[in-house]
């Protein structure tokens, strides 16, 4: 069985893979004319979905206590400014695009 830490690193390297890939499967979208908020909203969305199927099985409550909500909402709208940013970088100019991402990584590492 591996360690705790093992077990991290490996997860880490799947997700950053999962999450690098994400152009392969938005540019085919894009191309059928899908906008950047519909992929956004359906990559969520099943994300979601997901998710809570995860938490059931494992048999995980999905109550929040009170102190938890306020970050959670800080951080879901700069996750999601980040998300939008990132993928209207075309329209947006470089500088702001780097602004905004660096801003919700300073948020997220402080919240």
């Amino acid at each position: 069985m591996l360690g705790k830490r093992a077990r991290g690193y490996i997860e880490g390297v799947i997700a950053s893979v999962s999450y690098g890939l994400n152009p392969l499967f938005a540019l085919p979208l894009y191309a059928t004319g899908m906008l950047v908020d519909s992929v956004l909203f359906y990559r969520y969305a099943f994300a979601i979905l997901l998710l809570a199927v995860m938490m059931k099985v494992s048999k995980q409550s999905f109550a929040l206590k009170r102190n938890e909500i306020l970050p959670l909402v800080v951080m879901g709208l700069l996750f999601s400014l980040f998300c939008g940013a990132y993928f209207c970088r075309e329209f947006l100019g470089k500088s702001l695009v780097v602004a905004l991402v660096g801003t919700g990584f300073l948020a997220k590492r402080y919240i």
